[in-house]
């Protein structure tokens, strides 16, 4: 089984490379999270072109501009959860740089997987997304799981406390190192145990113009 995981950036204007690092990864689930609506076109026609599966939801908004959740996914059969639209409370600082900020995941059942794409608040406190996780853990399966997410942790308690909310889950974050430029590791795929102990490779990809690593994992049965 094969993972991609990562936030694009809004302002992202070298997405055709990222198509090609599709292609040349292949994966079986790839979540994203900050998709433009430009970029969203491109993903739509791709995913048409490749029959894939795909699950669109709403990120959330900045001076009127929508960005989005993408999931996509080879097995077709799958069944995205119609999630009520909500926005956030917002505070000061959002409200000063006309951020919106919505539900931030979304949901896929296969047969035997859940699928959860997160992207909790970057403009909230810790609490708020420990909030926001809590949402998110609510909604797993009773098969595989796994959850593409950026965390935003950044604070080291952040880091700490959330390694032992997914332990309570059985749960695994198998990022190692940094996951964005300026050296913090705010970015996740977090499997549960069926998947973690499995022999795997992890790599991060070239960022394609985001600030973003693109996160790639490989398990083999």
């Amino acid at each position: 089984m094969k993972i991609l995981n990562w936030n694009t950036h809004p302002n992202n204007n070298r997405t055709s490379q990222a198509l090609n690092m599709f292609d040349d990864l292949n994966p079986d689930v790839i979540t994203l999270q900050e998709v433009s609506p430009v970029f969203f076109d491109e993903i739509e026609s791709y995913s048409n072109e490749k029959s894939l599966y795909i699950d669109q939801t709403l990120d959330w908004v900045r001076r009127g501009i929508p960005y989005y959740l993408v999931t996509l996914l080879k097995e077709t059969s799958a069944e995205s959860h119609s999630l009520p639209y909500e926005t956030r409370r917002n505070g000061p600082l959002s409200k000063a740089l006309g951020w919106k900020e919505t539900l931030n995941y979304s949901v896929s059942e296969l047969k035997s997987k859940t699928i959860i794409n997160g992207h909790l608040e970057h403009h909230a406190g810790p609490l708020t997304r420990r909030r926001q996780l809590d949402e998110m853990l609510a909604h797993l399966g009773d098969g595989t799981n796994v959850l593409g997410i950026d965390l935003n942790q950044w604070f080291p308690f952040e880091k700490r406390r959330n390694k032992r909310l997914l332990s309570k889950h059985n749960l695994t974050d198998i990022v190692q190192g940094r996951t964005v430029s300026n050296g913090l590791r705010l970015d996740g795929i977090i499997v549960s145990e069926d998947l973690a102990q499995q022999e795997y490779d992890f790599e991060k990809q070239e960022r394609h113009g985001s600030d973003h690593y693109p996160l790639f994992v490989e398990f083999y049965e």
